[in-house]
Order: C-alpha cells, then sequence, then structure tokens
C-alpha cells in the first residue's frame, strides 16, 4: 500500500498506533554500492524499512509494478539503461505515487533539473553521499509527501462542497500547479547555485595566500625567480576575473529566485483572500481532529510519539473548513516538534475537548520543550518565534483566523522543558454534545 494511501483507523476507547513498514525499493547497479546504501538504512531508527533490492532498471519496473513501494532510491547509471529512462518507463499514474530520489556520481546540473521535471522529488551526488545527506532527503521526501496529502485532501474537501465552493476549488487547483511549478524551479535554483559554491575558484585562493605568507620576508625575490612565484600573477588575475564572473552569475540567480519568491507569494495571498470569502460550515470538531491527525500520521510514526484522543462527539461549530483545519494542523504540527526536539523520555501528545458555557475548547498538551515565562505574552505576536527556523507568522495567523470565527486561542505552560498547551475555544452551534474517548 502506498503511503499516499495509508490511513489510521479510529474507534473507541483505542489509543492511536501506528506500525507500518516502510517499503524502500534500491535499484543500484554496483553491489558495493548497495552494500554501502544498506548500511545507511540502518543507520536511521526513526524508519521502519521493508528494504528491496535490485541492480536492474528492468526488474525495478516490474518490482514498483508489483510490489508499489513507499521511497524508490534510484542509481542513475544502471546496467540496462539510465535513471532518466527509467522515469521515462514509468507509469504515469505510479509515478505520481512514488517518492523517488536519485543517485548519480557523474553530477550534472542538466541531469538534476530534468530527473527533478520528470518525476525524482530529490537528486544527490554519490560522491558527497553521506548517511546524514541521505536521511536529510528520505526526511524530506515524507515532507513532500506529507504536503501532498494535506493538499490533495483539501481538493476533495473543496470539490465535494456546495455551489459556492466550486470556483474556490478551481483556484485551489490552480494554485497548486503554480505553487509546483515554482518550486521546482527554486529547487533548481538552490541546487545551480550550492553546486557553483562547491566547485568555486575561492577554494584555490587558500593556497595562493600561504604562498605568499610564507614567502612574506623575500616576496620581490619570489615573484622574479620562484617557478611558481613567477606564475602567481597571471593565475591571480585570472581567478580574479572567474570569481567576478561567478559573483555575477550568482546574483543572476539571487534575483531570479527573489523574483519566484514573490510570485509564490502573490499565488498564496490571492488564495488566502479566496478563502476569506469562504461561506461557513456547520461542522463536528471531532471529525476535523481525527482528520488532521490523519494527515500528519506520517510524521507521528516518524518521531515515535504517542497520541492521546480525549474528544467529544457531535460538538458542532459554525466555521470556515479550510481555515480551522490549518489552525488544527498548525496546532498540531507545533506539538509535534516540540516533543521530538525536546527528545524525552516521555513523548506524549494529548489532545482533548471541553464544554464551556457556550462553548467547547480544544486544547493540544505536549510534553515538549516548553516556553519561558517571558515569551508567553509574545507568541501570537507578529514575527515572534522561539525555532531557529521559524518566521512568526504560524501562531499570529491562527489568532487572527480563530478570532474571526468569534473563538480564541490560549496558550499556558510551567516553564522550559515542562511542556506546553494550547487551547483553542469557538462557540459552540448545538448545545448536546457527547463524550468520546481514544
Amino acid at each position: 500500500m502506498s503511503l499516499l494511501n495509508l490511513v489510521c483507523s479510529y474507534a473507541l476507547e483505542e489509543k492511536l498506533s501506528i506500525n507500518k513498514k516502510i517499503t524502500l525499493l534500491l535499484i543500484e547497479g554496483n553491489q558495493q554500492d548497495r552494500e554501502r546504501y544498506r548500511s545507511y538504512f540502518e543507520t536511521m531508527p526513526r524508519f521502519d524499512f521493508k528494504l528491496i533490492e535490485t541492480p536492474s532498471g528492468e526488474e525495478g519496473l516490474a518490482l514498483c509494478e508489483a510490489q508499489k513501494p513507499d521511497l524508490v532510491v534510484l542509481d542513475y547509471n544502471l546496467p540496462d539503461f539510465n535513471g532518466l529512462e527509467f522515469l521515462a518507463h514509468l507509469d504515469q499514474d505510479l509515478k505520481q505515487s512514488l517518492l523517488i530520489i536519485m543517485i548519480t556520481g557523474q553530477g550534472s546540473e542538466t541531469v538534476a533539473v530534468e530527473a527533478m521535471r520528470t518525476g525524482a522529488c530529490d537528486y544527490l551526488d554519490k560522491n558527497r553521499l553521506s548517511p546524514e545527506a541521505l536521511l536529510l532527503a528520505i526526511e524530506r521526501a515524507f515532507n513532500k509527501l506529507e504536503l501532498r496529502r494535506e493538499l490533495k485532501l483539501e481538493q476533495e474537501k473543496l470539490l465535494a462542497s456546495e455551489e459556492s465552493y466550486r470556483s474556490l476549488s478551481e483556484l485551489s487547483s490552480a494554485v497548486l500547479h503554480n505553487v509546483g511549478n515554482m518550486l521546482n524551479s527554486l529547487q533548481t535554483s538552490c541546487y545551480q547555485l550550492k553546486n557553483r559554491l562547491e566547485t568555486s575558484k575561492t577554494h584555490n585562493m587558500g593556497k595562493v595566500r600561504s604562498l605568499i605568507e610564507n614567502h612574506s620576508n623575500s616576496i620581490t625575490h619570489f615573484f622574479t625567480t620562484n617557478p611558481k612565484g613567477k606564475l602567481l600573477p597571471e593565475y591571480i588575475v585570472k581567478t580574479a576575473l572567474a570569481l567576478e564572473s561567478e559573483r555575477a552569475n550568482n546574483l543572476q540567480e539571487v534575483l531570479a529566485l527573489e523574483k519566484r519568491l514573490k510570485i509564490v507569494n502573490d499565488i498564496i495571498q490571492t488564495q488566502q483572500e479566496a478563502v476569506k470569502k469562504g461561506n461557513l460550515e456547520r461542522l463536528d470538531l471531532a471529525l476535523i481532529v481525527k482528520e488532521a491527525v490523519k494527515i500528519k500520521d506520517e510524521t507521528i510514526k516518524r518521531y515515535n510519539i504517542k497520541i492521546n484522543l480525549d474528544l467529544i462527539e457531535n460538538a458542532w461549530v459554525l466555521v470556515n473548513r479550510s481555515q480551522l483545519i490549518h489552525i488544527v494542523l498548525n496546532l498540531l504540527k507545533n506539538g509535534l516538534e516540540s516533543i521530538d526536539l525536546a527528545n524525552g523520555p516521555q513523548k506524549v501528545l494529548t489532545i482533548e475537548m471541553g464544554l464551556l458555557p457556550d462553548q467547547v475548547f480544544l486544547r493540544f498538551i505536549d510534553s515538549g520543550m516548553g516556553v519561558s515565562p517571558e515569551h508567553l505574552d509574545n507568541l501570537f505576536t507578529i514575527g515572534f518565534t522561539t525555532k531557529k527556523d521559524g518566521h512568526g507568522f504560524g501562531l499570529h495567523y491562527c489568532l487572527k483566523t480563530i478570532r474571526s470565527m468569534d473563538g480564541d486561542i490560549t496558550c499556558d505552560s510551567p516553564g522550559l522543558n515542562q511542556g506546553a498547551s494550547f487551547t483553542l475555544r469557538l462557540p459552540l452551534a448545538d448545545p448536546k454534545p457527547q463524550k468520546e474517548t481514544f
């Protein structure tokens, strides 16, 4: 079964438990490289792999059809044909559901661009490959899968909505297409910049500096009589010219990146404005929570976190579906990341619901990093973040959006390394909900 189609089943009085092995197909013609990758996979405790190996592209195609692997690690140079030809022969529908990482010992920007364009989700240089680099590529692949699942779910919900949502569905499809194209373009530009920096002439300037420092006491004699010294001025001039050209190319690429990012931002803003105009729906909050947990099941499994659900059945709220599920996903994601970062002995996230007069609350209680008392008042301020790679927009968006639906969000934490709880409150649309525990 593909991870794209994996769903968690929920039942009364049952804990959330996910134990699915990840089927990994390794297509590599070199026996030594297969053994090396196998040792890499064994160092990845977050993933429980069921490994299938083949040296042949033809057999790899047959295994893709028969086994429907979750992940394919594909070598470019195969005995029967190359990796690009493999992608060309792969069934189009199957290609959409597979995560494919291509590896080659002959790095080429052209090959990388074509691989990404024709179905690979990542491209790695075999000569610089390490267990850490391969692990990061696999995690990136599953993050893309999770995003793909979220987007697919949103599309299905929009397509199943009433007439007023049909225009929004069409816009969402266009957004997914355009953003996807831009992301592929951005990834290609990043690869090109990375490749230029790794092969830059600046690496050799260290040797030049050492030569000059070693002969600093007789520099004139060094430049006029030493064979290396005589060649050095011409080498410096040529290197300077090469670096000027390199700088111009990199600057051009960065400017192109900036333009593409602006296009992505414009697309997202258009989508957000369209969502804000969407009609409200009467929804069961517990079903929204279950839906969000299903979307994040791969992250839950990867982080090895136990989820406790204590929900209330038929707690109806009047909300914008798309906005609410994104808020729940944001709070769920924050809790999972905090628990993983803390890496404590108790990796537990409890999601509970409760009743207030005319309101229902949804609380996320994690055993993660916690929040310093001095940061609590600023958590929902735009631009404020405690994450190294954060931007300070997620929680601000959640608070602003939930307040537009007459709700609220608050955070409580005893302090650092003591976990935190985020509580979402919404007005009840139905006064007779019933308790439901998982």
